[in-house]
Order: structure tokens, then C-alpha cells, then sequence
């Protein structure tokens, strides 16, 4: 197996990123799904410095050293590519299989899933290639569902999905697959249960790591932003947040040109908990502190 990352050292990249790279070079998977926090920001290191991006540009860059071809997927904007270049390839690739099976050419790139998965599984399953695909929000493409509610295209590409995880032409190549989505619950059992699929979850940010934005941001273009407490302290009360979130709160502060404090991130936390939980929980705040109950 060809190492998946750049000349990044290896103390830069996320844990996830690492055990991904690690289990892969093992040759234990070709198949990663990812899930959890996995629509957060992400820190990639390199000679220009450490920026934060988005899980689709930090997979784009952890792959592309060493992927000949970088393919990626949503039901949304079909297959997209970094340049002009992978598609060129990828069409070709494609084109030159169709064309050992006696098929004509493709005249467009499928958009729709069953297409796209045939057009993905004729690389996937090319020896000769060395390519990293990317399918986002994996739940739009392998949904939990019943089968007799599923319609022919669902049923061929749950198939399809089935079949990658233990045909020896798909892992026996140097090709990586990575699938991306937010709740394992979300996604067809029958998938996600293969034992040559390898299951990672992405983790909410770490105090390092959210101290480590913060520092980023007060250095940036949000420095003038005033704290009414010290970045370590913020980095600590910030707990539970993703960094998403911790942005929206630093742009807010700066927006109002307010101090950022304490109630402001209780009042932030309390409204993503009532959010997040869809009405199932409202959290109150008490009507007495401990200064009632003081020397008891």
C-alpha cells in the first residue's frame, strides 16, 4: 500500500487521519467510513502554516500525494474532481474499460447514484490505478430502508455497495475509499456491518485542539475580537462545541464589538443542546445558586 498523506509530520494530523492511514498501510481496509463530527473543521499542516478547512479540502489535500486520480461524490453535485486533470483521467479510465467490455463511451459523466457507482467501481477495481474516492453524506446514497420500499436503481447500488466490500479486484488494488456521513444510524445495516468496511469516528475538538483555533483566530483576522477571560479559559468553557460553532461565537462577539464572557457561551450552549436534541429537552436555569446554601 502506497502511504494516503503528505510530507505533513505525522503529529500534525488528527488521530482519526492517523489511525486511517495506519489500518490502511496495514493492509487491514481499502474501505473507510467516516462518521461523527465529520462536518467540523479540520487542521492540515504545511509549509505555508496550519489552516482550518472543511473535512471534503482536508481529505482533497491528505489524499492527493500520493492518489494518481481524486474522485469525489454526493447525490447533490454528482462527481467533482480537484482539477481538470483527475477528470481527464478519470474519464479515460473509464472510457478504456467500457471499451475492453465492449461498451460505447460514455457521452457525460453520470450524475445519478447507480451511474455513478459504475462509473467509481470500474476505477475502484483497476489494478493499475492508484485512486482515493471520496462518497459524501453516505446516508443519501446507502439510506437505511427496508428492501420492498426501495426501488431497482436503490436496490443495484446497495448491491453494488455490498459487493465492493468483499470483491478481491476492489481489495486487492491500491485504491482507497473513503465514505463520509454524520450518524451510523442513518445508513443501511447491511453496509455498514461488512467486516472489511473499517468505521471511524471523528471526534468533537479536544481543548488543544480548540485552543489551538483560538490562538489561530485572535492571530488572524479575528484579533480584534475582546475576551472577557483568558484563551485557555475559553478553550476549557468551550467544551461540547465544535469549532464551527466556536467561530460563529468569536464573529459574533466581533460583529457586536462585545466582549465575548461567560453568559454569552452558556446562553450558546444552552440554545445548540435545545437544537440539537429537536425540542426534546429544554434546559432551565435554576432559580437559586449555591450562595443559599452556603456553610451548609
Amino acid at each position: 500500500m502506497t502511504e494516503p498523506t503528505p510530507d505533513a509530520a505525522t503529529d500534525t494530523l488528527p488521530s482519526w487521519a492517523r489511525e486511517l492511514r495506519d489500518r490502511y498501510l496495514a493492509g487491514e481496509a481499502s474501505l473507510f467510513l467516516l462518521h461523527g463530527n465529520v462536518r467540523d473543521l479540520q487542521p492540515w499542516v504545511d509549509g505555508s502554516g496550519r489552516h482550518w478547512v472543511g473535512l471534503d479540502r482536508f481529505l482533497e489535500r491528505f489524499l492527493a500525494r500520493t492518489r494518481d486520480v481524486l474522485v469525489r461524490y454526493d447525490v447533490a453535485r454528482g462527481l467533482g474532481f480537484p482539477d481538470a486533470s483527475h477528470r481527464g483521467r478519470f474519464e479515460r479510465m473509464v472510457d478504456a474499460r467500457r471499451t475492453l467490455e465492449g461498451l460505447p463511451s460514455l457521452p457525460a459523466l453520470p450524475d445519478d447514484v447507480p451511474g455513478a457507482l459504475e462509473a467509481i467501481e470500474a476505477l475502484i477495481t483497476d489494478p493499475t490505478q492508484r485512486a482515493g474516492v471520496v462518497l459524501d453524506f453516505f446516508e443519501m446514497i446507502a439510506p437505511r430502508a427496508d428492501a420492498a420500499f426501495m426501488t431497482l436503481d436503490d436496490k443495484a447500488a446497495r448491491v453494488r455497495l455490498r459487493r465492493w466490500a468483499s470483491d478481491p479486484a476492489v481489495l486487492s488494488t491500491d485504491n482507497l475509499v473513503i465514505m463520509v456521513a454524520e450518524s451510523l444510524s442513518d445508513l443501511a445495516p447491511d453496509v455498514v456491518s461488512s467486516p472489511q468496511l473499517v468505521t471511524l469516528s471523528v471526534p468533537f475538538p479536544e481543548a488543544d485542539t480548540r485552543r489551538a483555533w483560538i490562538d489561530d483566530a485572535l492571530a488572524g483576522a479575528d484579533g480584534d475580537v475582546a475576551l472577557d477571560m483568558a484563551p485557555d479559559v475559553l478553550a476549557d468553557v468551550t467544551a461540547g462545541l465544535t469549532l464551527l460553532q466556536l467561530r460563529g461565537l468569536v464573529q459574533t462577539a466581533r460583529r457586536r464589538t462585545a466582549p465575548l464572557d461567560f453568559a454569552t457561551i452558556a446562553r450558546r450552549k444552552k440554545e445548540i443542546v435545545e437544537r440539537e436534541c429537536r425540542g426534546l429537552v429544554e434546559l432551565v436555569e435554576p432559580g437559586h445558586d449555591l450562595s443559599h446554601v452556603g456553610g451548609m
